[in-house]
């Protein structure tokens, strides 16, 4: 048994094709509470989850295409944008945000 962890583009590509993402996990102790995620604020959460900011970063969006179109990752509905918004302010509230993604953050596009 696999389990799959959602993951979110929060960002437009930039000038190099690179996209912020960041992964939403369970909540345990211990866990980044920045922003919390409860059933029903998306389909695929089904408990109570967390924002892996420690583990947002930059990624290549002609990589995530090429792996939709394979199979690979699997894409499902949008966020709905005032949850997104707080997971993209959650960013640089966040203690657990590496220094390079805040540092490059207002040079993304929302």
């Amino acid at each position: 048994y696999e389990k799959k962890h959602i993951h979110i583009v929060l960002t437009q590509p930039n000038d190099y094709d690179e996209v912020i993402v960041v992964s939403i996990s369970s909540l345990r102790a211990g866990s980044d509470t920045t922003v919390l995620l409860h059933r029903g604020d998306h389909p695929f959460v089904d408990h109570d989850s967390v924002v892996e900011y420690r583990m947002a970063g930059p990624t290549l969006a002609r990589v995530l295409s090429q792996r939709l179109d394979s199979g690979l990752y699997a894409s499902y509905a949008p966020m709905l944008a005032t949850i997104l918004a707080r997971i993209q302010e959650g960013v640089m509230e966040s203690k657990f945000t590496r220094f390079g993604v805040k540092h490059r953050w207002n040079s993304y596009e929302l």
